[in-house]
């Protein structure tokens, strides 16, 4: 009897173990299997980075939609199948064509969007309505001015409140590698959040000629009604605009692109800002010409070390620029009488002049200076840009 009570103390002690085992949780895992905390924070870090990027950006984001003006009775005759939204009751007469983002550039309601957005798909020519939902109203737009070529638009609402400006950022200082997000407001409930790195920098300042090598591009994708909408920094900085791809990629699937996305550089946007908003334009002005800031190379190759202006690197044939004998390789020296010191001066100019004025500038060609006069004309649809 002795012996069969030491065995089932033994196996009660035995059993008694086990569950205080089960009640204490499993055995701690070696040290090769130990998470990694240093790891875990840096992605806790990362997390919380983007978190901030929502907060700080998203309150500028904007919602755009575009409607096309029906006739009320062929409407009414012709009923549409399916669901109806409350975009039909909001705007009778007015039928949704176009969807897009766009963000605050100003307190009382300038928004920079693309400029595709607020056109019809198959003419090109631009919607009637201009709706804006933000902070969950929806207020009626006007376009104020556009540059077709760059796909940009400025728009503008009448806020009850003054709104939140977007913060901008020097797209200048965008490095391969920077950490980016794209954010958009789809209509409807959806926004998008597309976090990626930048994979190429922007290698020109002016868009005349090689439009594709001003665009920032990123791993982000963006989805079409984000389009208009903020490229961002990890600080929840507007760097870029949003835009399809244009000559610079092809679709791979209808409404999307296999991760790429592209962007105008904010810095061109806001060169322009200023222009379009003063002359309410929705030209494109050009003198035919596309222009590099000097560098040392450049100065080697026009043989003077001291000449001031912006380098000449290609030009259209016919312009305004061909037909007063300027040159590739001639130096942009000035304009109307004003130095020019930087490609965003020229182009800032060239939109305050506007298309139809007249101008005189000054070209340093083989080591004198000439004076030629032209007139500034609309671009013309054949001058497309690569």
């Amino acid at each position: 009897m002795a012996a069969i009570h030491r065995v089932r103390l033994q196996r009660l002690a035995r059993w008694s173990l086990v569950l205080l085992a089960a009640a204490s949780g499993p055995a701690p895992a070696s040290a090769q299997d130990a998470p990694d905390d240093a790891a875990m924070a840096t992605a806790l870090a990362l997390q919380s980075a983007y978190e901030r990027v929502a907060a700080a950006a998203f309150e500028s984001v904007v919602a755009i939609t575009a409607y096309r003006r029906v006739d009320e009775d062929a409407a009414a005759a012709a009923p549409r199948a399916g669901w109806r939204t409350a975009d039909e009751d909001r705007y009778p007469g007015y039928r949704r064509q176009r969807a897009g983002s766009g963000f605050v550039v100003s307190a009382d309601g300038f928004l920079f969007t693309a400029y595709d957005v607020l056109t019809d798909p198959e003419t090109g020519e631009e919607l009637d309505l201009i709706d804006v939902e933000i902070h969950r109203r929806h207020l009626r737009a006007r376009l104020v001015g556009a540059e077709p070529n760059l796909d940009l638009a400025v728009i503008k609402i009448e806020p009850p409140l003054p709104l939140r400006p977007i913060t901008i950022a020097d797209a200048d200082a965008v490095r391969v590698g920077h950490l980016v997000v794209a954010l958009g407001d789809p209509d409807g409930a959806e926004r998008t959040f597309v976090p990626g790195v930048v994979s190429g920098q922007p290698e020109r300042e002016c868009y005349q000629d090689q439009l594709s090598a001003t665009l920032i591009q990123t791993t982000a994708p963006v989805h079409p009604e984000a389009f208009g909408g903020p490229l961002v920094d990890i600080r929840g900085r507007v760097i870029g605009i949003n835009r399809p791809p244009g000559v610079a990629a092809s679709p791979i699937a209808p409404g999307g692109y296999a991760g790429v996305g592209y962007a105008l550089p904010i810095n061109l946007a806001m060169t322009l800002y200023e222009p379009l908003v003063a002359l309410e334009s929705k030209r494109s002005p050009w003198l035919g010409i596309a222009v590099l800031p000097m560098s040392k190379p450049l100065r080697e190759r026009i043989g003077d070390d001291e000449v001031t202006g912006i380098y000449i690197d290609s030009l259209f044939d016919p312009s305004p620029a061909s037909r007063a004998d300027i040159r590739v390789g001639d130096v942009l020296a000035k304009l109307d009488g004003e130095p020019v010191f930087s490609v965003q001066a020229f182009q800032r100019w060239l939109y305050f002049a506007g298309v139809g004025k007249p101008v005189r500038v000054v070209v340093f060609r083989d080591g004198e200076y000439l004076e030629k006069d032209l007139v500034i004309e609309q671009r013309p649809p054949e001058a497309v840009p690569r």
